[in-house]
């Protein structure tokens, strides 16, 4: 049978499967789900085992750098000692947050509840002083008070709503458990992948090599060493520079004395994350609670994290993430849309290195492509002089 045979059996078998695929997508789909929900606590795993593997590496080769150099036994020792002290600081930082930050972040959002008929009626009095004071025509006073009796109108209906939606908590519940237990399941093969992470990356790297041809080999192990390098700057970056925005803020806020500081923290530090973006998303919410607390102290807050963002846009971010990335605003802004509109919030905040990959990797591919024209063009213009030089001697 011919090579050219084989390759038009291979294109129809795949053209048939794919019409199949298509023909029953429910149940292909069915079957694709079912498989993501039995290895998402792999998924999650791989997850943590990635973010883990920053502290990991910190303290592999710089607290316990001299155990490595040393014996075999010594070198092991020291690979056990970086991992349980990476998992000692991130299991710190979660018990800080569970024990410190949710409590006093439920308590913010209960007294907030409890007081919210109270801001409504100081932001009424405030919106009707600032009509008299200002001397509004009766025109926009009325259109003021409409709108101010409609909006109490709709949050009326809260109640209401909340009714409608009830039955929608079970399923909330019972995905909520779904999370955790993939979660809890995630961190104890995190804990076996960073154990054998050496033994996972040779056994990768031979399977990568058995399926791939040798002429794409290297191409494929140089896109895997970019993605690595770049997803780790990246993401490790991001987290860092949104928890120096976040204690800013807080300490910020603190010293104004304004309403519900670690609440409007931990959102606009949260949603920092999102490259461009993320302040607006995190601002804006942020801003509407303090101008419905205290009106006046919203608009220093609005004033506030413009400030805010612009220092970290231009001293923390640099400082923090670098030129790693090596995309200009333009790029950024596509990757955060592009990778929005398909995956949502997780699409905006990968959306950027994957973006910076497919630069690199195109970038590198372009030069190439323009050396190979260059000296294409070269080796013409001499052939061109060698032949005037023959015709001139001639």
């Amino acid at each position: 049978m011919s090579k050219k045979l084989k390759q038009n059996m291979l294109l129809v078998t795949y053209a048939i499967l794919l019409f199949l695929a298509v023909y029953n997508w429910r149940t292909v789909s069915g079957v694709i789900g079912m498989l993501i929900g039995l290895l998402m606590p792999f998924f999650c795993g791989f997850v943590i085992a990635y973010l883990v593997n920053g502290p990991y590496l910190f303290f592999q080769n710089k607290v316990y750098a001299r155990l490595c150099r040393k014996k075999e036994k010594r070198r092991k020792l020291a690979h056990i000692l970086a991992l349980l002290s990476a998992y000692f600081v991130i299991a710190l930082i979660i018990t800080v947050i569970f024990w410190i930050v949710i409590p006093q972040l439920i308590l913010s959002v209960d007294q907030l509840g409890k007081n919210l008929t109270g801001y409504m009626e100081s932001l009424e009095d405030f919106l009707n002083k600032l009509i008299a004071d200002w001397g509004l025509s009766e025109t926009v006073a009325s259109q003021a008070q409409r709108f101010w009796e409609e909006l109490t109108k709709n949050s009326e209906r809260i109640g209401q709503l909340i009714n409608t939606v009830s039955p929608h908590l079970i399923n909330f519940t019972k995905g909520l458990t779904t999370g955790i237990y993939n979660w809890v399941i995630g961190i104890i093969v995190s804990v076996y992948m960073m154990a054998s992470k050496e033994k996972l990356i040779r056994q990768f790297k031979k399977l990568v090599t058995a399926l791939v041809p040798d002429r794409y080999l290297d191409k494929v192990m140089e896109v895997g060493h970019v993605s690595n390098d770049m997803f780790g700057k990246f993401i490790i970056g991001r987290i860092i520079d949104s928890a120096i925005v976040l204690g800013l803020c807080f300490i910020c806020m603190n010293i104004f004395q304004m309403p519900y500081a670690l609440l409007i923290s931990v959102i606009v530090g949260v949603t920092n994350v999102i490259p461009i973006f993320g302040p607006f998303i995190g601002g804006v919410p942020s801003a509407f609670i303090l101008l419905v607390v205290d009106p006046v102290k919203g608009l220093w807050f609005i004033l506030f994290i413009i400030v805010l963002q612009q220092i970290d846009g231009n001293i923390i971010g640099p400082k923090v993430v670098g030129n790693s990335i090596g995309l200009s605003g333009i790029w950024v802004m596509l990757g955060v849309i592009v990778g929005g509109g398909l995956f949502g919030v997780l699409g905006m905040l990968i959306g950027v290195p994957l973006l910076a990959v497919i630069y690199i990797i195109g970038g590198d591919w372009v030069n190439r492509r323009l050396q190979k024209k260059r000296q294409k063009s070269c080796v013409q213009e001499k052939d061109v002089q060698e032949s005037v030089c023959e015709d001139s001697h001639g």
